[in-house]
């Protein structure tokens, strides 16, 4: 090993147990992994060919530690070392206890450091005493126990009736009673330890049980792991597993103790566990157990119907497995990009609950699970060294400051994170769309569920976390395709064309394998004739999700659109959904040489609908402005005519039937009809006219009609004229 010259300034180590987050003392110990400093004598320069080719091991010794807790390293062991007293002759012992000194408590000078079972036979009993315990691994040899020994407290109970089960067996002849009394006096001996080490601890916890409150310092007791765990968050009731727990300090320094939990959750590949870490603040003396922000489920003075409802609304979850089309009226939310809080976002209106989807195409917001067969059990902080300790401490900050948790623990004690963030292998598995093949969850696992599905609010367009609680079955109005005001040939063609599309899994194609797969049709029209309806109404017959993009939706850059618009073909192909194009003229618009980027979007669209697999519906008012290459991607072209009288006479008897009641007359209508409207203006003149008549406290008449036409004819003629000189430039 290279020896550093005397001359030089002095490095130091840490000591193992010596955390530090500071650059400088990272680069310091980087450091003095590979150098030495050999006290008292100089080195003199080394040819770099002979570095490292000495066939020998250096061994260099910690010296004194100075206040900061670093030490010099030495080539001479120190005197004051002793021989260790662990050693063959101590083996033989059934249990070995390692005290240590106290300094601030001034009821003891010393307390247990550690326990260690050497026994076969208390190994033994104790894999039974401990069988399920989170991070326990009785069957060991070097089995041991440090600082409060957690889990031998919460398992007591069990360890007094093994005890008493033994005593049992001393009349049974067909029993090696000398085995058995070995087996008893080794049990009796980790009994009278527990007694005389944590007796007080455990009259005392058992006095604050038995009254409902707890200590700070007791909580430790209350939660053992293992069991379940009721929370409220996002105010929904929820039930965790708890994995392990750790006194420590949130992300504002403010002492804590963190409970490490697991809950049941749906990736859109597969149900799993996900990892939430609970804290309680530091409180003084004692405080109600139904008071903490978490407590122990039997506490509950609701524990039955509580479990009942979480299995009821995990049961729900699992129904929307997969790819659900459903309605939702509700809050939503998101992750912000500031760490620890959420953008809620009010939703009302169809949802597709896609959880596959979710992660596909909001990636930053994705969440992958732990398949519940691929489980590793938690760590116990109380069971093995200093590396278990590290483990459970840095398993409890990560989710509060994750931004202390570094790559130096991860180096240092070999431990793994999981973000929780990335599939398998950075690419999706297949997705769960309807997997019958799965295996039920149980209803353990049901009432263990998150409150949230994911998917995508349609109105909204955004990627959500959705309670489930607000989701809902959709109503469809099965009568909107009929009231549409259109040739029944017409109707019936567009209803042919998409209800073969929906069923035909033929896969017709292309000579290139994934092109011409899709159904796109044209409307075109003046406004308010029923082509936006049309789309509307085709959805609502087949029951499908109605993907609605318009223009301005898709960005103003190349690189944008061509991704929102692949984004959006992908969201309606996987859906089986219908896409309406709305007032495509801008994107359709016949290219020319002086506008380069308009012609790339124009590009852009017609290589991706090339590969389109879904429905598509284009509105246009312009159908003479196209650019020729969209003709021979369209499918089926139709054009709507003017509204005639006969036409507006139907859609005001369409929307007057959706009104509670009215005084309009046959001769009310039909004059009202006279009057050159189109659907969309008749729509808001009724609905005018009703909010007048409210007011007014009287029922909707003819009168109210004429009052908000006649209001609006203003509008209306200028609206008319601008019209008429658009359709003049382009004929």
């Amino acid at each position: 090993m290279i020896t550093r010259q005397l001359q030089q300034p002095q490095n130091w180590a840490r000591p193992r147990n010596h955390d530090s987050a500071s650059a400088s003392e990272d680069q310091m110990f980087a450091v003095n992994a590979t150098s030495t400093v050999a006290a008292g004598a100089s080195s003199a320069a080394l040819d770099p060919k002979d570095v490292g080719m000495d066939a020998t091991i250096k061994e260099v010794y910690g010296g004194k530690e100075d206040r900061h807790g670093n030490f010099e390293w030495h080539s001479e062991m120190p005197q004051d070392i002793a021989a260790p007293v662990e050693n063959a002759e101590s083996q033989k012992f059934a249990i070995v206890v390692r005290h240590k000194r106290v300094y601030n408590d001034p009821k003891k000078v010393l307390e247990i450091h550690s326990i260690a079972i050497q026994s076969p036979l208390l190994r033994e009993l104790l894999a039974e005493v401990l069988e399920g315990y989170p991070g326990v691994t009785p069957g060991l040899k070097n089995l041991e126990f440090s600082g409060r020994c957690e889990s031998l407290i919460h398992r007591w109970p069990v360890l007094r009736t093994k005890i008493a089960e033994l005593e049992k067996q001393r009349d049974d002849a067909q029993i090696d009673q000398l085995q058995l009394s070995k087996r008893i006096e080794h049990a009796n001996l980790l009994q009278n330890l527990l007694v005389q080490e944590f007796s007080d601890v455990e009259k005392a916890s058992a006095d604050m049980l038995n009254n409902g409150v707890i200590t700070y310092e007791h909580l430790w007791v209350l939660f053992q792991p293992g069991t379940t765990v009721y929370a409220k968050l996002d105010n929904q009731d929820r039930a965790f597993r708890l994995q392990s727990t750790k006194y420590g300090v949130d992300r504002d320094q403010n002492p804590c103790f963190w409970l490490v939990c697991t809950y049941v959750d749906y990736d859109g590949q597969r149900f799993g566990t996900l990892t939430h870490n609970i804290d309680i603040r530091k409180f003084e003396g004692t405080a109600s157990i139904q008071m903490l922000s978490a407590y122990p489920m039997e506490f509950h003075n609701e524990r039955g119907d509580i479990e009942a409802k979480l299995t009821e609304r995990g049961g729900k979850i699992e129904e929307l497995s997969g790819i659900r089309y459903r309605s939702y009226n509700g809050v939503g939310w998101r992750k912000n990009k500031h760490y620890g809080t959420k953008d809620k976002i009010s939703v009302c209106g169809r949802v597709v609950v896609d959880g596959f989807g979710f992660n596909r195409f909001a990636p930053d917001q994705a969440v992958y699970v732990t398949p519940f067969n691929a489980e590793q059990p938690a760590t116990d902080s109380q069971v093995g060294s200093a590396t278990t300790d590290a483990l459970a401490f840095a398993n409890a900050q990560l989710a509060s400051i994750d931004y202390r948790v570094t790559s130096k623990l991860q180096s240092k004690y070999g431990i793994t994170f999981n973000t929780g963030g990335m599939p398998a292998d950075g690419f999706f598995e297949t997705d769960d769309k309807d997997n019958k093949e799965r295996t039920p969850l149980t209803d353990e696992q049901k009432m263990l569920c998150s409150p949230f599905v994911r998917g995508y609010a349609l109105r909204e367009k955004i990627w959500l976390n959705l309670f489930v609680n607000c989701v809902a079955d959709n109503t469809f109005s099965d009568n909107a395709f009929d009231a549409l005001t259109l040739p029944k040939a017409q109707k019936s063609l567009i209803l042919a064309f998409c209800e073969h599309k929906k069923t035909d899994h033929s896969g017709f194609d292309d000579v290139i394998a994934g092109k011409g797969q899709g159904l796109i049709i044209l409307l075109s029209g003046p406004p308010g004739v029923g082509k936006t309806l049309t789309a509307e109404s085709v959805a609502e017959r087949m029951k499908v999700p109605l993907f609605i993009m318009a223009a301005g939706d898709l960005g103003i850059s190349s690189a944008d659109v061509e991704q929102k618009l692949n984004d959006c073909l992908a969201m309606c192909s996987r859906w089986n959904a219908i896409l309406l194009l709305d007032e495509a003229d801008i994107i359709l618009e016949q290219r020319n040489m002086h506008e380069l980027e308009r012609n790339k979007l124009v590009s852009i669209f017609l290589r991706v609908l090339e590969y389109y697999q879904g429905i598509m519906f284009l509105t246009t008012n312009r159908v003479e402005t196209f650019d020729t290459a969209f003709a021979s991607r369209i499918h089926l072209s139709l054009e709507y005519p003017e509204l005639n009288k006969k036409s507006r006479k139907g859609i005001w008897e369409t929307f007057l039937k959706r009104l509670p009641e009215h005084s309009m007359s046959e001769k009310d209508i039909s004059k009202l009809a006279e009057k050159e409207l189109n659907g969309r203006e008749i729509k808001n003149f009724l609905k005018s006219a009703q909010l007048l008549a409210t007011h007014e406290k009287e029922t909707l008449g003819y009168e109210h009609v004429e009052t908000v036409i006649d209001t609006m004819a203003h509008l209306h003629k200028a609206s008319k004229a601008s019209s008429e000189a658009k359709s003049s430039i382009f004929q």
